[in-house]
């Protein structure tokens, strides 16, 4: 099957057709949404963010799913990789028997990118600017009962930030200063 083209929202195509034929439903359980947002993430240090997505039978047939995550851009995993709970999914034998995994999403501070993003002017149309600080693609459920795929798309906008805070709470006193006309 040709995987859904991630938009700049993170939500894929949909083809009607084989929704309606699916053998499986699959969805994230934190948006109940067959996507997976991470959102703009301002990376400070390596850090794991958690999903957890529900597989739903279809069938009255026990089912097993093998999981694997692809990337649009293959050089998106040195920043970000992804590991799964379980490597395989078993469904029970009746319809609407679910079960669920998590995704972890591990993000790696020194290979995210700075900040190439701009938020107004002429170059906020530039959607390339946005691109470097994208990382996207598929979490794929392949049924080894079928052979038919279900793809979830994610989607994330990593940019390195520093670690900055306030040393201290207080601002020294103002001095008066002369003022002289002239």
């Amino acid at each position: 099957d040709t995987l859904s083209p991630v938009s700049l929202t993170g939500s894929g195509q949909v083809d009607i057709g084989k929704a309606l034929a699916t053998d499986a439903w699959a969805y994230s359980l934190s948006d109940v949404q067959p996507t997976i947002s991470l959102d703009v993430i301002n990376v400070v240090a390596d850090m794991t963010v958690q999903r957890t997505i529900s597989i739903i039978n279809l069938l009255d047939e026990v089912q097993e799913f093998s999981v694997q995550a692809v990337f649009r851009d293959p050089s998106d995993a040195a920043a970000l990789q992804i590991t799964f709970s379980e490597d395989r999914v078993l469904l029970g034998g009746n319809c609407n028997v679910n079960n669920s995994f998590d995704v972890n999403f591990h993000i790696t501070a020194n290979e995210v990118p700075t900040n190439h993003m701009t938020s107004g002017g002429q170059a906020s149309h530039e959607f390339e600017r946005l691109d470097m600080n994208e990382f996207d693609g598929w979490i794929v459920l392949t049924s080894t009962t079928t052979n038919k795929e279900i793809s979830l798309p994610f989607h994330s906008i990593l940019r390195r930030s520093a670690d900055v805070s306030v040393g201290t709470q207080t601002l020294p006193a103002l001095q008066s200063w002369p003022v002289q006309n002239f």
